[in-house]
C-alpha cells in the first residue's frame, strides 16, 4: 500500500502594481460602454452582455432591444425591419442569457425560443451554421452559435407544430462538423483565428478534438516572439490565449527525494497546472482513481486518508504529493504516475509521465529474507500459525520473527522469536491475551547471519487469533486444470505449504474448508507439475473460489525460433518487428532480450518484456538514451521455461533525435528560387536533404536543385531550385519543403516548409514590331511597338531597352550597308524571356522613293504640295528633281501629280517608274 503524505498549493496572482493598472483601466472602460450609443441591434447585444457581466443592471436596455425582433422572421437584423441575421441574433441570445432576461408579456421566454429557434433552424446539413442561410457552413458563425448555445446545452423546445427540437441533437451536430473538419496537424483551415476558437468551443463542450495535442501545438507554434500571435493580430492574439489558458494538467516530475541507501521507498511526484484558468474540482476517491500509480507495470492501490475530498488547481500552481511504501523497493524500476479525471482539461497534454527511479538498498547487508512469508490462524485458541518458503542461503541464515497490531510498524530490536540456521520454516504462536482476538496481527521476518548482518524484511504477512477457531473456518473451492488445454485434472494431489494435503475429486473439483490465512500451495498429478508456487488466501466464515492450474512435465522440447527480426532505431526508441509465429501447443510467451554488446545467447542477458500473446510482432523500447548502441534479441518460451536457444542478437541499433530544419527561407531570383536554412542534429550527424514543392494540389520533388543529398549540421546552408524547369509556365504562389532525413536512420525524419510565396516561371508575350521600308537610304532607324508591362527589350540577345511599366517601346539603330536582320524580345524581371520577334531592312545610300521629293521617304501631303507647286505654280524643281517625274516622261505635269494623290489620297499603287528610283 501508498499513503499520500502531503500537498503544497502554490498560487500565482498580480503584483500590487498590476491590480492598481487593472483597478483604473477596468472602470474607464466600463464608463466609456455605458455612455456609448450604438448604432445597430448588434452593437447592443454586445454593450448588454459586457456591461451586464460587470454587475451593470441591463433589464432596461435589454427590454428595448426584444422589441427589435422582426415580426415576420422572428429573429434579429441589424435594425427590427432589416432582414434576420445569424451572427447578430447570435449576439442578441448571449445577451439574452447574460441578464437572464425573461419579456415582460403572457410568455415571458417569447424572445428566447424566437431566437434560438431561428438559429437552430439556420443550421446546415453538415452540422455547421452558415453566416447567411443557404451559403455553405462557416467556422466563425459555427463557433458563435454554438458558443451562444452553451447555457442551453440541455434545453428542449417543444410544443412546436413540427415536433420538438432538442438543441443537444443540434449541438452534438455542430460539435462534429468541427471535429470532423480539422487537419490533422491540429490547424483549422491553417487559420490561426478558427483553429483557437474551435478549440475553446470544444474544451467548452468538454469534448476533445480529433487531433488534440496537434491542435496545441499549433496554436504554441504561431506564437511571434513579441508574444504576439499573427505578428500580430490583436483578436487572434485573444482568441489563441483564451484556447490556451485553459487548465492544462501537467505531471512535471517524478524522484526519489531520499538519498539512497532509502530505509523505506519514497516518491515525490509534482503535478502542475499550466493554463492560466482554474481547474475543476478533481474528486480523489472517484472511480476509476483521478490520480493512479504503477511500479513496473503493477497498479498500487493509493491511500488519500488525510487529504481533501477534492483537490482545485489554481492557475499555474503546483501539486506535489509524497508517496511511502511500507518496504523498501530495492534497484531500479518504473514508475508511471497519471492524472486521469473525467474533464478535457486532462486531455491537453503530459498528463502522464513514466520514469526509472532507483531505490538503494546497501543497508540490507545480509542473507536474502525468505521470498514469501504467510500467517493463518491455528488450530487452537488463540493460535497464529507463520509459514515461510526457506532463505535462498539457508545453512547461514539466522531467522527473526517481528509482530506489530499495526502494518508495517515494527521494533527492531524487539523479535518475537529467532531460530538458528537450519530447515525451520514454521512456527505458531499462542496469544492467551483475550484482547488480541478478533483484531489484524502483523508479522514480518529478517534474515541474518552469525555477523549481525541483517536483510530487510520479508513481505509483510497478517491474521487473526480467535478464541475459537473452528468457528472460523473458511472455504476455498474451484477446479485443477491444464494450463495448456484448460481442462479438469482428475485426483490432483493439493499441498499446503508444510501444513497440510488435499485432492481433487474424480472430476477434477476440489473444496477445502480451513482456518483462515494466507498459504502457499503445489498440485500434483501423474505426469503433471506445477512450475511455480501460487498463494492463495482462506477468508474467515467465507467461501472463495480459485482454480488451479497445473504444467506438463517438462520433456526437453524447446520452441521453434522467431525469424525475421528488424528493428528501426527512433528518438529515445528501438522498434523491433518479427514475421507472423506459429505457436506451438506449449507456448507461454515471447522473451524480448537487449544488451549494449553483441550476445549469442539471451540467457545472460536482460529479459527486457514478455508478452504471452503469440500474435505479437513487434516491440517498442523507449526512454533509451540517443547515440548508444543496443542489441536484442527475441525468443519464444514453452510452458515449461525453455527457450529457443538459437536466438541471437541484431543490432546494434543507435537512438537519436530526426535533424531539425530552422529559419527557412526561399525567394525567387531571376529564374531560380535561393533556399536558406539551418540545419541541427542533437547527435550531430549529417541528413539527408531534399527540396520538394508544392504544385497547386500535392507535394512534388524538385529534380532541378543544387544543395540536396547529405548534408553537415550548420546555419547558413542554401540550396537552388531551378523553378523554370519544373514550372516552366507558372504565374502565382507555390511553397517549398525542405524533409531532412537522419544518414544512417532514414526513419528519423523531419520537414518544414515556408510559407507560400510569389513565383514567376510565365514567359511574356513577344514583343511587336511596327513596320519599316524594307529598304532605306538612312543609316540611323528607330524601331518600336508594343510589350507587356513590366518588361524590358532585347536585341539580337543584348539589352536594349530597360524594364519599364509601359506597354509601348522604341530603339533607334545604327545602320550598315546592306541587309541588317534584327531579332527582338522581351524580357521580365525574373529573366523569363519571350520567343522573338524578327525584322529586317536593307541600307543603301542611294536608294530613293519615288515620288518622295522632300526625301523623307515617306509619300504624304508634303510631296504632294512640293509637285503640285513646281507643276502649276512654276516653283523652283527641289533638288530631288527626278523623284518627282512618276510616270518617267522627264517632266513635271497634271500626270505626275494625279498619280501621286492618287496613291497618297486613295491608296492607289504607289509610285514606282521614277529614273533612278530605287
Amino acid at each position: 500500500m501508498a499513503k499520500l503524505l502531503s500537498k503544497l498549493n502554490h498560487k500565482v496572482g498580480a503584483s500590487s502594481t498590476e491590480q492598481g493598472q487593472i483597478d483604473t483601466i477596468y472602470p474607464k472602460a466600463q464608463d466609456w460602454l455605458r455612455f456609448s450609443f450604438p448604432e445597430s441591434n448588434a452593437y447592443l447585444a454586445d454593450k448588454i452582455t459586457a456591461l451586464a457581466a460587470a454587475g451593470d443592471d441591463m433589464t432596461e436596455p435589454m427590454d428595448f432591444l426584444a422589441t427589435q425582433i422582426n415580426d415576420s422572421s422572428l429573429a434579429f437584423g441589424q435594425e427590427k425591419d432589416s432582414g434576420p441575421e445569424i451572427l447578430t441574433t447570435t449576439q442578441v441570445l448571449d445577451a439574452l442569457s447574460a441578464v437572464s432576461y425573461q419579456d415582460p408579456g403572457t410568455d415571458p421566454q417569447f424572445t428566447l425560443k424566437a431566437a434560438l429557434l431561428y438559429l437552430l433552424n439556420s443550421q446546415n446539413l453538415d452540422g455547421g451554421w452558415p453566416e447567411v442561410i443557404g451559403e455553405p457552413s462557416s467556422f466563425s458563425a459555427t463557433n458563435l452559435v454554438l458558443q451562444s448555445f452553451l447555457p442551453y446545452r440541455n434545453t428542449v423546445i417543444d410544443g412546436l407544430p413540427g415536433g420538438d427540437i432538442i438543441i443537444p441533437t443540434k449541438i452534438s451536430l455542430g460539435l462534429g462538423f468541427l471535429k470532423n473538419n480539422q487537419y490533422f496537424w491540429g490547424s483549422w483551415q491553417d487559420d490561426l483565428f478558427l483553429s483557437a476558437l474551435s478549440y475553446h468551443t470544444l474544451i467548452s463542450y468538454g469534448t476533445a478534438p480529433t487531433y488534440n495535442q496537434p491542435a496545441i501545438d499549433y496554436l504554441k507554434n504561431t506564437q511571434s516572439p513579441d508574444g504576439s500571435f499573427s505578428t500580430p493580430g490583436f483578436m487572434k492574439t485573444a482568441k489563441a490565449i483564451e484556447a490556451l489558458a485553459k487548465p492544462d494538467i501537467v505531471v512535471t516530475d517524478i524522484e526519489n527525494p531520499v538519498s539512497v541507501p532509502n530505509p523505506t521507498a519514497t516518491l515525490r511526484i509534482t503535478i502542475r497546472n499550466d493554463g492560466y484558468l482554474t481547474s475543476e474540482p478533481v474528486n480523489l476517491s472517484a472511480l476509476p482513481p483521478a490520480l493512479s500509480l504503477k511500479i513496473d507495470s503493477q497498479p498500487v492501490a493509493l491511500d488519500f486518508t488525510g487529504l481533501p475530498a477534492t483537490i482545485t488547481f489554481e492557475p499555474q500552481s503546483t501539486l506535489i504529493l509524497e508517496i511511502q511504501f511500507n518496504q523498501s523497493l530495492f534497484g531500479e524500476h518504473n514508475v508511471n504516475f497519471k492524472v486521469d479525471y473525467q474533464s478535457p482539461e486532462f486531455w491537453k497534454n503530459n498528463n502522464a509521465l513514466a520514469k526509472n527511479i532507483a531505490f538503494g538498498s546497501p543497508e540490507f547487508s545480509g542473507p536474502t529474507p525468505p521470498t514469501w512469508f504467510g500467517a493463518s490462524t491455528g488450530p487452537g485458541s488463540g493460535d497464529v500459525t507463520l509459514r515461510w518458503q526457506q532463505s535462498l542461503d539457508p545453512l547461514r541464515s539466522y531467522y527473526a520473527i517481528y509482530g506489530s497490531t499495526a502494518s508495517g510498524q515494527y521494533d527492531a530490536g524487539s523479535p518475537l522469536y529467532v531460530f538458528p540456521p537450519g530447515n525451520y520454516a514454521g512456527i505458531t504462536f499462542h496469544f492467551s491475551d483475550p484482547s488480541f482476538y478478533n483484531v489484524p496481527l502483523y508479522f514480518t521476518i529478517v534474515s541474518f547471519d552469525a555477523g549481525g548482518l541483517r536483510g530487510n524484511y520479508s513481505p509483510e504477512s497478517w491474521a487473526r487469533a480467535y478464541s475459537n477457531p473452528e468457528n472460523y473456518r473458511g472455504t476455498l473451492s474451484g477446479s485443477v486444470k491444464d494450463v495448456k488445454t484448460n481442462q479438469k485434472i482428475p485426483n490432483a494431489q493439493i499441498d499446503f505449504y508444510l501444513i497440510n494435503t488435499f485432492y481433487a475429486d474424480g472430476s477434477g473439483n476440489y473444496s477445502i474448508n480451513y482456518y483462515p490465512g494466507f498459504y502457499l500451495t503445489t498440485v500434483y498429478a501423474s505426469g503433471y507439475y506445477s512450475q511455480d508456487v501460487v498463494p492463495v488466501q482462506i477468508i474467515a466464515q467465507s467461501v472463495n473460489t480459485k482454480d488451479l492450474f497445473m504444467l506438463p512435465i517438462n520433456s526437453g522440447n524447446y520452441p521453434p525460433p522467431v525469424v525475421g527480426l528488424h528493428g528501426t532505431s527512433g528518438d529515445h526508441q528501438v522498434v523491433l518487428g518479427w514475421n507472423a509465429y506459429s505457436p506451438p501447443a506449449d507456448f507461454k510467451r515471447f522473451d524480448i532480450f537487449r544488451s549494449n554488446s553483441y550476445f549469442s545467447s539471451p540467457s545472460n542477458n536482460l529479459l527486457l518484456a514478455s508478452t504471452t500473446d503469440s500474435n505479437t510482432t513487434f516491440f517498442t523500447d523507449t526512454n533509451l538514451v540517443n547515440g548508444v548502441s543496443y542489441y536484442y534479441a527475441v525468443s519464444a518460451e514453452n510452458l515449461t521455461g525453455n527457450l529457443d536457444p538459437t536466438a541471437s542478437a541484431i543490432g546494434p541499433f543507435r537512438p537519436g533525435s530526426a535533424p531539425v530544419v530552422s529559419n527557412l527561407a526561399a525567394s525567387q531570383s531571376a529564374g531560380n528560387v535561393v533556399i536558406a536554412y539551418n540545419l541541427s542534429d542533437a547527435e550531430n550527424v549529417s541528413a539527408i536533404v531534399s527540396f520538394q514543392f508544392w504544385n497547386g494540389s500535392s507535394w512534388q520533388e524538385a529534380s532541378t536543385t543544387s544543395g540536396e543529398g547529405v548534408q553537415s549540421p550548420g546555419v547558413g546552408k542554401a540550396g537552388l531550385w531551378n523553378a523554370k524547369q519544373d514550372f516552366p509556365s507558372f504565374e502565382g504562389q507555390t511553397k517549398i519543403k525542405i524533409v531532412a532525413k537522419k544518414q544512417g536512420n532514414l526513419s528519423l525524419e523531419s520537414s518544414v516548409e515556408t510559407s507560400p510565396f510569389n513565383l514567376d516561371t510565365q514567359n511574356p508575350a513577344p514583343p511587336t514590331v511596327n513596320p519599316l521600308r524594307p529598304k532605306t537610304a538612312f543609316y540611323n532607324k528607330t524601331f518600336g511597338g508594343a510589350k507587356d508591362a513590366d518588361t524590358s527589350i532585347k536585341m539580337n540577345g543584348a539589352p536594349a531597352v530597360s524594364l519599364s511599366s509601359s506597354t509601348l517601346w522604341s530603339y533607334p539603330v545604327t545602320l550598315q550597308t546592306g541587309l541588317n536582320q534584327f531579332s527582338f524580345t522581351s524580357a521580365d524581371n525574373f529573366s523569363n524571356e519571350s520567343l522573338p520577334t524578327a525584322a529586317a531592312i536593307t541600307y543603301d545610300p542611294n536608294y530613293f522613293v519615288c515620288g518622295d521629293l522632300n526625301g523623307d521617304e515617306v509619300l504624304d501631303i508634303f510631296d504632294v504640295t512640293l509637285l503640285v507647286n513646281v507643276a502649276f505654280r512654276g516653283a523652283s524643281p527641289p533638288a530631288l528633281f527626278a523623284r518627282g517625274d512618276i510616270n518617267g516622261d522627264g517632266k513635271y505635269d497634271i500626270f505626275d501629280v494625279t498619280l501621286l494623290i492618287n496613291h497618297v489620297f486613295r491608296g492607289g499603287p504607289a509610285p514606282t517608274t521614277c529614273i533612278g528610283s530605287g
